[in-house]
């Protein structure tokens, strides 16, 4: 009768030890959607959405450590950083990462017979600071600046991933690509991790994965230039980069002109065409970055004409339309009135 009631109360612990241990695997493989809010990096506003398990919270964490890592590596003005030091002492050996960035960014200086250009360091301090207070840099600082901008006077050695400006004042800026290269890498980070997917944004530049935690595409929103709590349009997207440069990010109205932080190297002056903004839907989230603001600097028509060379999807923002990849139709929706919307 002992032995009985022995095995009984042993065999009801082990349901209840078994139903407790089912109940921690089903509470782990539950998905629910983990985020972070990034704050004092990359300039902006960042965050990174998980949906999985609570080992996202493991994986948001190291996200969070690449971006202030690349961010302190990529600073314009971070005394500590890699890039800071190169303009400083104006030859050494960089980090792979600030090399890859840099030689790389000779395809798209190239493509715009040099409107993009990343050794623009010296124009966009006096345009900043235009920006802050209100005052144009005159035409003789302008002219000044320009004599140091030139990518193909750069030189470049593979062999030791060293870097020097030969130009006198020359400084390199990676503003133009360094998020969507930052997104790249996390985008690497988390391709073989068990999630169910993700959106990163980092300031506004966008990389989605996989599917929402109900299964759903993700869902995003493209700013409307012209008033900031509105929008042009919603796709809804997986596996894809985003990446909007427009005139509204960093701008100043100036007697009566928006001064925008997007210079042309070979005006020396914020670019003026009449767009607004353009957006870059791509696999590559660095070459999403390059063209967003190259085919900026181009304009409308030679800017579709960019995108098409490289094979993404595009939409240009102008005052009163809105061009976009013909193959965007069903996906970009929730369009806003005050625009007339024309696909190519």
């Amino acid at each position: 009768m002992i032995n009985r009631i022995n095995l009984k109360y042993s065999l009801a612990l082990f349901i209840i030890l078994l139903m407790a241990a089912l109940l921690i695997f089903i509470n782990n493989i539950r998905t629910e959607e983990y985020s972070v809010s990034i704050e004092g990096a990359l300039d902006t506003s960042s965050s990174i959405i998980i949906a999985g398990t609570s080992k996202s919270r493991e994986y948001l964490s190291e996200c969070e450590e690449k971006i202030r890592y690349y961010d302190k590596m990529l600073s314009y003005t971070n005394e500590n950083g890699e890039l800071y030091k190169l303009n400083s002492l104006r030859e050494s050996e960089v980090p792979e990462e600030i090399f890859e960035m840099v030689t790389e960014s000779g395809k798209f200086y190239s493509d715009t017979d040099g409107k993009f250009d990343i050794t623009v360091g010296e124009l966009s301090e006096s345009w900043n600071n235009a920006l802050k207070t209100g005052i144009i840099p005159d035409e003789n600082e302008i002219k000044n600046n320009l004599l140091s901008v030139d990518y193909s006077t750069l030189e470049t050695n593979s062999e030791n991933n060293k870097i020097k400006s030969t130009k006198e004042n020359q400084k390199i800026t990676l503003g133009a690509v360094a998020k969507g290269y930052i997104a790249d890498k996390i985008s690497e980070y988390l391709q073989d991790k068990d999630i169910e997917g993700a959106m990163v944004n980092l300031g506004g530049n966008i990389y989605v994965t996989g599917r929402k935690k109900n299964g759903n595409l993700w869902k995003i929103g493209i700013m409307d230039p012209k008033d900031s709590s509105g929008l042009t349009g919603t796709l809804y997207l997986t596996d894809k980069f985003v990446i909007t440069s427009g005139d509204y990010e960093r701008y100043a109205e100036i007697d009566g002109v928006r001064y925008h932080h997007i210079i042309d190297a070979k005006t020396g002056y914020p670019a003026q065409n009449g767009l607004h903004s353009v957006t870059i839907i791509s696999e590559n989230g660095f070459e999403a970055d390059a063209l967003s603001t190259s085919c900026f600097l181009m304009g409308i028509e030679k800017g579709i004409q960019l995108a098409e060379k490289y094979g993404v999807e595009a939409i240009f923002t102008t005052d009163d339309k809105i061009y976009y990849s013909n193959t965007l139709e069903d996906i970009f929706t929730d369009r806003n009135e005050n625009y007339k919307y024309i696909s190519y």
